[in-house]
């Protein structure tokens, strides 16, 4: 793994995170709010992908959208819900793409991960671009009939007579569409490392052939270097007589 490589890795890694904390907060935060503010009394009805809650002074309650499935703003709630666990589970199968690719099948693994940020990311647009209408589906559901100025826009205010209202999106819709943008962020590190692994096969399998065509011209086609085989170096010895004892002149002659 090159130096560069290895940099795209690691920012890989934060992202995910940051897509994993992104990811937990769409499907845990509230998605909508409307506060209703009067001269004696302040009340807050909020709405995540589970339940309705209202709270005011001495008040709190909560009502579950799959015991009130009949109406039209549960259905959409519920709907909602389902398409961002949907887009947990691309999450899940993205980030064990990702840390797979930093030892083996190095493209194969990026190519799992990018294909499901982009399902994930595809899923979070429909998440997030569907929610806008969340006023028309409260109209549809029959909760603009006591005057509620929050059927008009997404969000907004309004104030009549002591009467004061505000509306909008919450924390979890926020999450969502932070987590299309580090989808495209991941996407965008996920090529530049997938070019970059391309490139250093590419010069490594350069080296390769260079190395290949460097022996067929030192050795041609066909050609088998022949080697002769030597005996072993064995010293030899000539045999030598020990030297006579010396015998001189004068004895022979006198015997």
């Amino acid at each position: 793994m090159s130096h560069l490589e290895r940099n795209y890795f690691y920012a890989l890694v934060v992202i995910n995170f940051l897509l994993a904390v992104s990811v937990i907060g769409s499907i845990a935060g509230d998605w909508y709010h409307v506060t209703t503010d009067v001269e004696y009394d302040v009340g807050k009805s909020t709405y995540d992908l589970y339940r309705n809650k209202y709270t005011s002074s001495g008040l709190r309650s909560s009502v579950y959208y799959v015991n009130e499935s009949g109406i039209n703003i549960c259905k959409f709630f519920i709907g909602i819900g389902f398409v961002q666990y949907l887009g947990l589970v691309c999450f899940i199968v993205s980030a064990i793409a990702l840390l797979v690719s930093y030892r083996t099948c190095h493209k194969r693994a990026l190519n799992v991960n990018r294909i499901f940020v982009i399902l994930m990311s595809l899923f979070e647009i429909i998440s997030v671009i569907s929610f806008i209408a969340v006023n028309k589906v409260f109209e549809s559901s029959g909760m603009c009939s006591y005057g509620g100025s929050y059927c008009d826009r997404f969000f907004g205010s309004s104030s009549t007579n002591g009467y004061t209202q505000s509306w909008g999106p919450s924390i979890g819709w926020f999450f969502g569409l932070v987590t299309i943008f580090l989808c495209i962020f991941n996407n965008s590190f996920v090529s530049s490392r997938y070019k970059e692994i391309h490139k250093h096969e590419h010069c490594h399998s350069g080296d390769q052939v260079s190395l290949i065509q460097n022996q067929t011209a030192i050795y041609p086609q066909g050609y088998q270097p022949q080697y002769q085989h030597q005996q072993p170096y064995q010293p030899q010895y000539q045999y030598q007589q020990p030297p006579q004892p010396y015998q001189s002149q004068y004895n022979t002659s006198k015997q």
